[in-house]
């Protein structure tokens, strides 16, 4: 998450500034947002650095580790019977946003899919929060949290109001924002403009924006609110536009003007990646996902085969492999800029 930016009901205000020294035997185990649970290397590496580390995060009163399982793990190996903790006061879903946010900024980071599998988890305690704060917490994309959102049956995930970063309730639907107030106005024609903030929930100026779209030449309100209505999905269509098409946009254009067959032929002599296993692996990875792009013509091909019945799911599936591309080269790009290694907080 962006330094500096909270969301609401932090957990991090509930995190207790002290330490304390506890028995390692009075823990209990996390609710980690981990699929399979710590990572044994991860382990050995801490219990090997022979340097005191970070204290671990615990519950309160539960006594259940939030955050810092590779640190208590390393902890038990080098046969420690105590170990640095700090309190966090917060209820079992709190406690999960905040186990998700340490392991996403710090420390040994959660796959793509924990990323995954921890938004819907805190999307199911917190529909109300809108997709960016649940995408900075979890580590992804907004647009991979809508995606998430909008899948869910029932509309489980749904509500009216979404809380920002600035803890600010904003509807969902600005459309049914503009309908309600416009009902309010026709139910209290002389109400102040505060009056039908606060009870509608919006700013004073949204308000004014909403009664001075209802002045109707003829007098006709009903043709006023249906304009009013109007205007409000006028403005979400605003605030999103349409995509660009692939092949004009920026993004796309950019790695084609590389000379990518060029590039991968070199990568692939370079005797640091060719003579180890995870250099090879790389390489494959490359020169397959650049293979049929690379052709002349070859999405076009690729598109034009492909059954018309399982379009949703391949563009599903090429949505997340971009993700995961993505999520590749932020991690690639960290771990290069990043000074010595020193224990850290955030490794579940």
């Amino acid at each position: 998450m962006t330094a500096g930016r909270a969301f609401p009901d932090d957990p991090e205000n509930r995190l207790a500034s002290a330490v304390h020294r506890v028995p390692i035997r009075d823990l209990h185990l996390s609710d980690s947002p981990r699929i399979d649970g710590e990572n044994a290397e991860h382990v050995r590496l801490l219990a090997e650095l022979g340097a005191e580390l970070p204290p671990i995060t615990v519950q309160r009163g539960s006594m259940r580790v939030v955050d810092g399982m590779h640190r208590l793990r390393a902890a038990i190996a080098n046969g420690e019977q105590q170990i640095t903790v700090r309190f966090f006061d917060g209820d079992a879903a709190e406690s999960f946003v905040l186990a998700v946010r340490s392991n996403v900024t710090h420390g040994l980071p959660l796959s793509f899919a924990e990323r995954k599998i921890a938004a819907v988890r805190i999307l199911a305690t917190n529909p109300d929060w809108s997709d960016r704060v649940i995408a900075d917490i979890a580590g992804i994309s907004a647009r991979t949290v809508a995606a998430i959102r909008g899948r869910a049956h029932g509309g489980v995930f749904a509500a009216e109001v979404r809380i920002g970063h600035d803890g600010r309730r904003r509807p969902a639907d600005a459309a049914l924002n503009w309908r309600r107030i416009a009902q309010f106005l026709a139910e209290n024609p002389h109400a102040s403009l505060r009056q039908v903030a606060a009870a509608c929930g919006v700013s004073v100026s949204t308000a004014k924006k909403v009664r001075d779209r209802l002045s109707d030449p003829g007098g006709d309100a009903a043709a006023g609110t249906a304009r009013c209505a109007a205007e409000g999905h006028a403005l979400v269509r605003a605030a999103r536009p349409e995509p660009i098409p692939v092949a004009r946009r920026p993004q796309a254009a950019e790695p084609c003007a590389r000379d990518w067959p060029r590039v991968l032929h070199d990568l692939g002599k370079d005797p640091s990646l060719r003579f180890s296993e995870s250099g090879r692996a790389l390489i494959r990875l490359l020169h397959t996902n650049f293979a049929g792009a690379l052709r002349s013509g070859g999405w076009d091909r690729l598109i034009a085969n492909l059954p018309g019945h399982q379009v949703e799911v391949i563009s599903a599936a090429a949505e997340d492999c971009a993700e995961l591309w993505r999520e590749f080269a932020d991690q690639l790009k960290r771990r290069h800029a990043a000074v010595p290694n020193t224990p850290a907080a955030g490794d579940g």
